[in-house]
């Protein structure tokens, strides 16, 4: 049974889904609810050709208000652990949250059971000395000095060709994103061409461990997924680029 159709605003809405064999590309028309789909074999090489091919195969006509793109690409590679080679920043004194995860375990009676393995390696986890409490209040200062050593560290990693993204998650962060935002402005400064994802921007959350983790994910698979801000926005539409959203 087919649900009607409402219409959602102005423009065209798009959702788009490169897939390991075809990429999967529907659109909805803001103001009456027209609807059209188009399938088109992907590039996994460059999952953005495909993208590209399919939005000339719709023929919109119009500039899109909204994109919505899908995860299959990214979640294939998170399965195959195909993406970055990682490099975490976070408060001093929690380098292990990511190795340590949760006390609680999967399969109570099985002692062969083993958990994951995180997606930094350990001598890629950098402490960096400050501390933000539960309520946001600063209780240690990250100064300059620290910071310059930290991005330091990082700078040295890169240089060596061992890591090719960065993941700054700070204890608190969610309620303070002061010090995750100084060490970014910095990193970003002294590598612009090396992708940052903070933890106050991708999971301001409670819960360190699931915070870290996502926001490892996000790092992960960025470089895979960067082609997409080189499309020209005139493939996308007829004046200006759309409105993305995550999904």
């Amino acid at each position: 049974m087919e649900r009607e159709r409402q219409p959602t605003g102005e423009g065209w809405a798009v959702g788009v889904d490169p897939g390991g064999t075809f990429t999967d590309f529907v659109a909805l028309e803001g103001s009456n609810g027209s609807f059209r789909v188009v399938k088109v074999p992907s590039a996994p090489s460059r999952p953005v050709d495909a993208v590209a091919k399919a939005l000339d195969r719709a023929d919109l006509g119009r500039e899109l208000g909204r994109l919505v793109h899908g995860t299959t690409v990214t979640t294939n590679a998170l399965l195959e652990r195909r993406g970055a080679r990682l490099c975490l920043v976070t408060t001093s004194g929690f380098e292990d949250v990511p190795y340590i995860q949760r006390l609680n375990r999967r399969y109570t009676y099985n002692l062969h059971w083993r958990k994951p393995m995180p997606l930094v390696k350990r001598r890629h986890t950098l402490g960096v000395r400050e501390r933000v409490d539960h309520w946001g209040a600063i209780v240690h200062e990250l100064t300059d000095e620290e910071s310059e050593r930290v991005v330091g560290e990082v700078i040295r990693l890169v240089l060596s060709n061992e890591i090719e993204a960065i993941e700054v998650c700070l204890l608190f962060s969610y309620m303070n994103d002061e010090h995750e935002r100084a060490i970014e402005r910095r990193l970003r400064a002294e590598l612009p061409d090396v992708p940052v994802s903070i933890s106050s921007w991708v999971s301001p959350l409670w819960r360190e461990y699931e915070r870290v983790s996502t926001v490892l994910a996000d790092a992960y698979v960025k470089p895979l997924m960067s082609g997409y801000r080189r499309i020209s926005p005139t493939r996308w539409s007829r004046g200006r680029a759309p409105r993305p959203c995550s999904c």
